[in-house]
């Protein structure tokens, strides 16, 4: 059996190997977990990922050691306090957030603990008998007898998050049935590539992105159109105009056009003007040709003498 000095120097030894193997590093909140839950978590996360919990004194010695090579990593004491866990991965953090997320599980509410978000119990019937009647009186929950229970009139909050949670409170959802809260690894930070990265950034989906580019992309464009130098709005532009007047001068020649086309292809949308003002020009003639071949026809009818 290892004495206590030998297993704190394992201990070091282990996560020394792993902070100089690892470029991916993922500080998670292991607050309310179980070990059940911890084991699950561990085993979802596959043979690519290493999921060990933080002695914190032990850790700010590794890190103090490795400081001396990667600066960047003094960011990291600030998340070095209370019940963490470290997960050392080649995975994408958006997927370990998934394997996080999906190993989540229910939790019931605890008396003396902070609650981490608010209750709310719905209104209806329960299933509680009118010998009951005190604990809502305590909580101060409007209620009335019906078919021999104890009905809820109105929802009603009894806990509020980040409160306390009283005796009461945990009795009552134990009458109820209820199971308000839910737990899993929290992530408290992203280390990766010599950079910290706030795990709020994880929420920002692949459209929010490409909205934002493209916001973006417009307020360039929008900025282009100050330059002197010639860029694609001022082209697109002169285009429209080149055109407009394009158009005006084949009405004014006798051509009739039906409509200005919209620019989407600057090439493309000049031979589609020159393509509507031919196409004009050839109905033109061609009914120019109709009408001679008419009137030479009228007067081949014309042509007998009044005595044939």
């Amino acid at each position: 059996m290892l004495n206590q000095l030998e297993k704190k120097t394992l201990y070091f030894e282990r996560f020394n190997h792993l902070f100089s193997h690892y470029s991916r590093i993922v500080i998670v909140n292991i607050e309310n977990i179980t070990s059940n839950q911890f084991k699950k978590c561990r085993k979802a996360l596959g043979k690519n990922s290493i999921l060990i919990l933080g002695k914190n004194k032990i850790i700010k010695k590794v890190l103090k050691e490795h400081i001396k090579k990667k600066p960047e990593l003094v960011e990291l004491f600030p998340y070095l306090s209370g019940n963490i866990g470290f997960i050392f991965t080649t995975v994408e953090a958006t997927k370990i957030k998934e394997i996080l997320l999906k190993n989540r599980l229910p939790s019931p509410a605890k008396a003396g603990q902070l609650s981490p978000s608010d209750v709310v119990i719905p209104a209806g019937i329960t299933s509680i008998t009118p010998d009951g009647t005190s604990f809502f009186q305590a909580l101060n929950i409007q209620t009335k007898i019906s078919k021999g229970l104890i009905e809820i009139q109105t929802p009603v909050k009894i806990i509020t998050k980040d409160q306390l949670i009283g005796n009461s409170e945990v009795i009552l959802l134990q009458k109820l049935n209820i199971i308000p809260f839910s737990h899993c690894l929290e992530i408290k930070l992203i280390y990766e590539n010599n950079f910290c990265i706030n795990p709020k950034v994880l929420d920002i989906s692949m459209i929010e992105i490409e909205n934002i580019l493209l916001d973006k992309k417009l307020e360039l464009k929008l900025l282009e159109s100050f330059f002197l130098y010639p860029n694609s709005i001022k082209i697109e532009k002169q285009l429209k105009k080149s055109m407009i007047d394009l158009v005006h001068l084949a009405q004014k020649l006798g051509f009739v056009v039906e409509k200005i086309p919209i620019i989407k292809n600057c090439g493309a949308e000049v031979i589609n003007v020159v393509d509507v003002v031919n196409l004009n020009q050839n109905k033109k003639s061609i009914e120019s040709e109709r009408i001679a071949e008419k009137s030479d026809s009228e007067d081949e009818d014309m042509g007998f003498g009044l005595f044939d």
